[in-house]
Parts: C-alpha cells; structure tokens; sequence
C-alpha cells in the first residue's frame, strides 16, 4: 500500500498502483503473491472482497468486508433475515428453474 493505492510490484520493482476504492473484487491466482496486513484492511474498508484462487485456479476462500455500507454485504443479511416462507419459495424457485 502506498498512497492508500494497491501497489503490485515484481522483484521489488513497483509495476502499476490501483486505488483501492476503484476496486470491487480482487482475484488472487498466482502461488507467489504475498500481500500484507494493510492491503487486506484497506480492500475491506473500501468496500472490495479478496477471492484466493487453488492450484486449480478455481476458487478456494474469500475475504468480505463487514460493513452494512457494502452493497454484497447488504445482500448477505437480506439473505439471512429472510422468512422461512420466502426462503421456502426462493428454493422452489430454484430447483424449478425459474428464477427470474
């Protein structure tokens, strides 16, 4: 972090910057990739999630930010505080396919 901007770097050589508050998801999948305590905190803030990718390439952990302003996070405690019934409906819905 520099600047309150992502900084990524190659051999200790600086290769771009992003500001954090430009980012929506990060996607982390190159074994090599180190990021620091500050990088996981400023993303958080701002608003970003943090997707580590396995050896796969596929997708193995996230990281979310827990604040009531993030618009996924939002959708989370929709989610949860949701009725018995609509999650009820909502699953149908599913399993029929037709969700629209």
């Amino acid at each position: 972090m520099r600047q309150r901007q992502l900084t990524l770097t190659r051999d200790g050589v600086p290769v771009a910057s992003v500001p954090c508050e430009d980012l929506g998801t990060l996607i982390v999948d190159h074994p090599q990739t180190t990021y620091t305590h500050a990088v996981l905190r400023d993303l958080a803030t701002e608003g970003a999630s943090l997707i580590v990718c396995g050896e796969d390439h596929l997708p193995v952990g996230v990281l979310l930010p827990f604040s009531r302003h993030c618009q996924l996070v939002q959708r989370i405690h929709e989610q949860i505080d949701a009725t018995a019934a609509r999650k009820k409906r909502i699953w149908q819905q599913l399993v029929r396919g037709k969700i629209s």
